[in-house]
């Protein structure tokens, strides 16, 4: 975890072609101790992998993010068996299954509600209940925080196909989850 901690610190200050190796082995560190140990211990490095993305340009972000991306959700799907408050909320909820699809990249995601437990695919899956479109700009500009998955919808950069209300349900959900690893994905 100190290799961890030293590496987070150095990589705030890193100039752009040391971070292309830097952030795929930290990303490979914390898969190697567990991501969701990383964000209790080192609470930071979400926000400084999100800052430092926005460095990046967009097909660069897009192959971080591929990266990424896996080892955060198993730590959002252990975080989901652990905590009592989400699992609550899991319970509660509709199953559902929201995918994110970058239309003009090789790249989907999919947020996944069955039967009380938290899932995902990175991929588009066909029984979609809402599918979020939009280009790689887009998706680079919410994954770095520089855009608002909300306001992206508003103004027409985010099109929805698909049961919008739903998905509304996941809030809360993302609430928790984003209290615990940094990260806003509802806007």
């Amino acid at each position: 975890m100190d290799e961890i901690k030293a590496l987070v610190g150095k990589i705030k200050d890193m100039p752009k072609d040391e971070l292309i190796k830097a952030i795929p082995d930290m990303i490979e560190k914390a898969k190697g101790v567990g991501f969701l140990n990383v964000a209790k211990e080192v609470p930071e490095m979400t926000e400084v992998i999100r800052d430092k993305m926005a460095e990046f340009d967009v097909d660069e972000a897009l192959n971080l993010m591929k990266q990424f991306m896996p080892v955060m959700f198993d730590a959002m799907k252990d975080f989901a068996e652990t905590n009592e408050d989400l699992q609550e909320e899991l319970e509660d909820t509709e199953d559902v299954a929201v995918s994110m699809v970058v239309e003009d990249a090789d790249f989907a995601m999919t947020f996944i509600i069955k039967d009380g437990k938290f899932e995902y695919a990175l991929k588009q899956v066909d029984d979609a209940d809402l599918v979020m479109k939009m280009s790689k700009d887009v998706m680079a500009n919410m994954m770095s925080g520089e855009g608002d998955p909300m306001q992206a919808y508003m103004s027409g950069d985010i099109k929805a196909e698909g049961n919008l209300a739903k998905a509304m349900a996941l809030r809360s959900i993302f609430e928790i989850m984003g209290d615990e690893f940094g990260f806003s994905l509802m806007g």
